[in-house]
C-alpha cells in the first residue's frame, strides 16, 4: 500500500496542473519570443505567457482583456495554453 501511495505521489507532482488568470490586460507582445505580457486586473501581477507560435502572440491585441488559462513549466515559466477574450 505505501509502494502505492509513493508511486501515486510520484505521479501525481509530475504532471502541472492548468491555472488562469479571470481578467488579463494586455501590455505588450513580443513576436521574437512568441510570448505577451498581461496584467491581471483581480491581483495586478505581470504575467510573461509563452505561446507556440507566431498567430498566437498576434491573436492577443495589446489593451484588450481576456481570460486565459496556462501552465508553469519546470523553469518557472508560464505557457499559455488558450484564452477567451472579454473585452
Amino acid at each position: 500500500m505505501l509502494k502505492k501511495f509513493i508511486l501515486f505521489f510520484l505521479l501525481l507532482s509530475t504532471f502541472s496542473f492548468s491555472r488562469f488568470v479571470n481578467e488579463c490586460r494586455v501590455l505588450s507582445r513580443d513576436f521574437d519570443a512568441y510570448s505577451f505580457r498581461c496584467k491581471s486586473l483581480e491581483s495586478g501581477k505581470i504575467f510573461r505567457f509563452y505561446v507556440n507560435s507566431y498567430q498566437n502572440v498576434n491573436f492577443h491585441s495589446v489593451g484588450s482583456v481576456y481570460k486565459v488559462w496556462f501552465y508553469e513549466n519546470e523553469y518557472s515559466n508560464y505557457i499559455w495554453q488558450r484564452s477567451i477574450s472579454l473585452y
